[in-house]
């Protein structure tokens, strides 16, 4: 007979195996574990929703960080605090394969960084990266 505090005994794999910075396959896989035993798995299954253009109006864009804000604290209200620096592995774990230079230099230089500095330092990345798109680098031998 499976104990009716399951739950309860999953989470404590959670606490017992935190994330690092070097166990995150590890650490998702049972995230995911006990978020299915809890059958609220949908949680980091679920896409935000595009991100509204520059010119978007005000409605738009407060919608889409409204969005946002609601993931986290969903996960919050689930008993699985997320701090600043599980915030900011889950950001650069959702960012496409244009961004791989930025997470890299991020990890070397820039782990110490509050949110809201890494908000700014992707906004200037992606800047870079548009500004980039268009050139094309050739290396000679």
């Amino acid at each position: 007979m499976v104990p009716s505090n399951q739950p309860f005994t999953l989470r404590s794999i959670l606490e017992k195996d935190k994330l690092n910075g070097t166990n995150y396959a590890d650490w998702i896989r049972n995230l995911r574990i006990v978020l299915r035993a809890e059958k609220k798995e949908e949680i980091l299954d679920t896409p935000l929703p595009d991100e509204p253009a520059d010119n978007a109006p005000a409605a738009e864009k407060n919608a889409y960080k409204k969005a946002c804000d609601a993931d986290l604290e969903r996960l919050e209200k689930l008993g699985f605090p997320i701090g600043p620096e599980l915030a900011a592995d889950f950001i650069l774990a959702s960012l496409p394969p244009s961004y791989r230079n930025f997470v890299v230099n991020y990890h070397m230089h820039g782990a110490e960084k509050g949110l809201n500095e890494l908000c700014g330092m992707l906004k200037i990345a992606e800047a870079d990266i548009k500004k980039g798109a268009g050139s094309s680098h050739v290396m000679a031998v």
